[in-house]
């Protein structure tokens, strides 16, 4: 048995997860910490990150650096995803994060996040012959499809959450004609990058072999408002199956609510109130596109498949 952690820092949450792993692959969590510190605020493409941004995202990884001081945890792998690996100042960030908290951050490419990404779902979930597997990010959304756990073949498209809600959503609750935006800019994101992706190894729309999985905070967050859940179980979330008109009852009912409203919906985690909108007209575009009536979700991803990826590699002094 290992003990190890793992940190994700992503464009709107930064997460660790500290766990037991055994040989064969398993993990016993024994703590798990999210912060959503927005990283990714105001960012685009090829910019910089905004020091606001980074000062809480700089403060949140001090803290789990002391809270790591607590466990005896030989090993700490940290990675940063979508908006660090974009952004001018990304390299500099991670320095900046080595020098004040000594965590070591390894910045993803959208093919290692994604495979990652896969292995941890795939250690909560039994493999179907084919699975597509999605991750919806603060800056980016992750695609995998997988034939019995093994990935063969990836996509990582450049729309987020943050991205979408900063851009389009300005209205409180959003308006029509905003609504109408998101739609049309979902839909030119996933054109652009499904049409050569993805046309040759998934047909549209997906034989009915294939198992739609979801993972991270939007697909969490819909399962956890769709069980009503007052506290986070994430024993309760891994295997929750949506169905379509359920996201999209959900979406209809938050979109008409005052971002202040949102906040007392069971199972909207706080922070996320404004992303949960373009979170979820993400997913449905993703399951009509596909032709999916439903998804099953999982609460392991990335944290997960980031201990159980170091685990198979030899340690290096």
């Amino acid at each position: 048995m290992t003990r190890a952690a793992s940190i994700d820092i992503g464009t709107n949450t930064i997460r660790m997860l500290i766990a037991d792993i055994y040989p064969a692959g398993t993990l016993t969590p024994l703590r798990r910490e999210r912060v959503i510190t927005r990283l990714g605020e105001g960012f685009h493409a090829g910019a910089m990150l905004g020091e606001p941004a980074l000062r809480r995202s700089l403060k949140a990884l001090d803290a789990f650096s002391h809270l790591l001081q607590a466990y005896p945890v030989p090993r700490v792998h940290a990675v940063a995803t979508s908006a660090v690996r974009e952004a001018v100042n990304g390299a500099d960030f991670c320095s900046r994060v080595t020098r004040q908290t000594g965590l070591a951050v390894k910045i993803l490419s959208g093919a290692e996040e994604a495979r990652l990404t896969l292995a941890g779902v795939m250690a909560s979930l039994r493999a179907a012959d084919l699975s597509l597997i999605v991750d919806i990010g603060g800056g980016s959304t992750e695609l995998i499809l997988a034939r019995n756990g093994l990935p063969l073949h990836t996509a990582s498209i450049r729309v987020g959450v943050v991205h979408l809600s900063e851009k389009l959503l300005h209205s409180d609750p959003p308006s029509q004609p905003e609504l109408l935006s998101l739609d049309a800019k979902i839909h030119e994101h996933l054109d652009a990058a499904l049409a050569d992706d993805f046309s040759s190894s998934l047909p549209f729309p997906a034989p009915a072999s294939v198992r739609l999985i979801g993972t991270a905070g939007t697909i969490t967050t819909l399962a956890a408002i769709d069980l009503k859940m007052t506290r986070y179980e994430p024993d309760r979330v891994t295997n929750h199956v949506l169905s379509r008109a359920a996201i999209g009852a959900i979406l209809h009912r938050l979109a008409a609510m005052p971002r202040k409203q949102r906040t007392t919906i069971a199972g909207l985690e706080p922070g996320r109130e404004d992303l949960i909108i373009p979170g979820a007209a993400l997913l449905l575009h993703l399951m009509n596109r596909f032709g999916f009536e439903a998804i099953t979700v999982s609460d392991a991803g990335l944290l997960e498949g980031i201990l159980i990826d170091a685990l198979a590699r030899p340690r290096t002094a």
